[in-house]
């Protein structure tokens, strides 16, 4: 059985002490805005979700950011967000994604 002092040692883990958490009250249309260059419209976000629909209409053709590194940078986080949404860790709904992995 797996112990919690395993888990410590193979992923150089501190399991005592006060527990780590990043920020909790985020402006999550500020942060998509900043990371994303594009901020969802009210129905797009709900609190720190998005929908995927959105991800794909505004980040489905890499050839509009050809050439700019801030626009690719911006590219490949929404490229990101769709798959871990999408693939990795799909919601009952299968729709949305939370803006926590940005």
């Amino acid at each position: 059985m797996i112990t919690l002092q395993d888990v410590s040692v193979l992923l150089s883990l501190r399991v005592d002490g006060t527990p780590l958490i990043g920020q909790t009250n985020l402006d999550w249309a500020e942060l998509c805005g900043e990371l994303l260059g594009v901020i969802p419209h009210e129905g797009e976000l709900q609190g720190s979700v998005v929908k995927l629909s959105w991800l794909a209409d505004h980040f489905s053709q890499i050839n509009n950011h050809e050439g700019n590194v801030e626009q690719l940078q911006r590219f490949t986080r929404a490229w990101i967000l769709r798959f871990i949404g999408g693939v990795l860790f799909v919601d009952k709904s299968s729709n949305k994604v939370s803006l926590r992995y940005l």
